[in-house]
């Protein structure tokens, strides 16, 4: 059974990714992110509005079984910091302007309490092949191993997502333990993982 441990949601910073908390001004760029068809599909995610979206930043900030990031690209000289002190509007707006996907952990109840489910997405085409992913989800599977007591992950991704399909078993050496056909899902679990299902796979 899962235990909820108190929210920690701390900025974690990459080579290519600074990891953000999600925040209210991230919201609207993400909310035109989650209106492209192929995003929810990929995503498996419903459509929501405006205000709906809001409210969805809430419970993502107020809730202990789930945890989620915002991607900020840091690859172009244009994404760096400018030097010298900046106000909290320049940082926000600096911010929005290089968002480029989230990065998500959930804590289930049919999980074993040291496993989690791990998702992410890259949003931005100009941000992807590149690496930020797969940086984005060593960065908080290290975090969730350090300070959630996570010692495995899994992931469920859409069967025509090759190039996430790819990511988890060929860049993170995940392994496929399950076709689920009805959602038109693999399911994936990190090498570490000593699951039923994953000491099935391994011959």
């Amino acid at each position: 059974m899962f235990v909820a441990i108190p929210k920690m949601n701390p900025p974690i910073e990459g080579v290519k990714a600074r990891l953000v908390p999600y925040a209210p001004y991230h919201v609207e760029q993400y909310h035109k992110w989650m209106s492209q068809p192929h995003l929810l599909e990929q995503t498996a995610s419903d459509q929501l509005n405006l205000e709906e979206e809001y409210a969805n930043q809430i419970s993502w900030t107020q809730s202990n079984d789930k945890y989620t990031w915002i991607v900020i690209c840091k690859l172009d000289h244009r994404h760096r910091p400018k030097l010298g002190h900046r106000t909290s509007d320049e940082i926000q707006l600096n911010e929005i302007s290089h968002m480029c996907g989230d990065v998500n952990l959930f804590m289930h109840e049919w999980l074993s309490p040291d496993q989690c489910e791990i998702e992410i997405m890259i949003a931005e085409s100009s941000c992807q092949r590149n690496g930020l992913a797969v940086e984005s989800c060593k960065l908080v599977m290290e975090f969730a191993k350090s300070f959630l007591n996570i010692k495995s992950f899994i992931a469920k991704i859409k069967q025509d997502n090759i190039a996430s399909i790819k990511l988890f078993t060929e860049k993170l050496h995940f392994r496929i333990v399950e076709i689920i056909e009805c959602f038109n899902e693999i399911e994936c679990h990190s090498s570490e993982c000593l699951c039923d299902q994953c000491q099935s796979t391994i011959t």
